[in-house]
């Protein structure tokens, strides 16, 4: 294969391959050049209500991912006429923490106040003209999640104590003594002998 052939050959699979790199769930409109669709947000990655362990790195990260849908996302100020077009900030607990042109992107652990807490993620999408990206009926594209950070973080909870022994069981009265024997009666004394009588005189 000559030069030539080769490198018109590379240039067409490029091209083939930057035409299907976007966001796969954009979708665009061929008359418009608009994503079609109504724009949405969801997350991938963390799950709802996962522990996830940031160690004591201070410069630790969450990655977050996240799904698109009718929408472009592209670096401020490259939207040009599309509309629904924006880049993404994140923040966390009601404070921006981040911003991205891609669907992937980090909860920046050293923004935070506290770091071992309760973290609610919030992602929206922001147009080149500062507004918040909406669908059809008028609402912020927005997705939310609620993870917790923690040092490390170990499944299964400690198991319950065992319950206390019952007291024993209280000794019985001891039985009264029986009553004394009354005493015999003392037997009656015998009667006295009667005297002799006196011998009689000689005549």
């Amino acid at each position: 294969m000559s030069l030539t052939s080769r490198t018109a050959l590379i240039t067409a699979l490029w091209l083939a391959l930057a035409a299907t790199s976007g966001c796969k769930d954009e979708g665009t409109s061929s008359s418009t050049g608009e994503p079609s669709g109504d724009p949405g947000l969801t997350f991938n990655y963390p799950a709802e209500g996962a522990c996830v362990a940031i160690g004591t790195d201070p410069n630790a990260a969450i990655s977050v991912e996240l799904f698109t849908s009718g929408m472009r996302l592209r670096p401020p100020g490259d939207c040009g006429t599309v509309q629904q077009c924006g880049h993404l900030v994140l923040r966390v607990n009601g404070v921006e923490n981040n911003r991205s042109a891609v669907r992937f992107m980090d909860v920046l652990i050293r923004k935070l106040a506290n770091r071992y807490t309760d973290l609610t993620l919030e992602v929206s999408a922001l147009r080149d003209d500062g507004e918040p990206l909406r669908n059809a009926a008028g609402e912020v594209v927005v997705a939310t999640r609620t993870v917790r950070t923690a040092v490390s973080c170990t499944s299964g909870a400690g198991g319950a104590g065992g319950a206390g022994g019952s007291g024993g069981a209280g000794g019985s009265g001891g039985a009264g003594g029986a009553g004394g024997a009354g005493g015999a009666g003392g037997s009656g004394g015998a009667g006295g002998s009667g005297g002799a009588g006196g011998a009689g005189g000689s005549g």
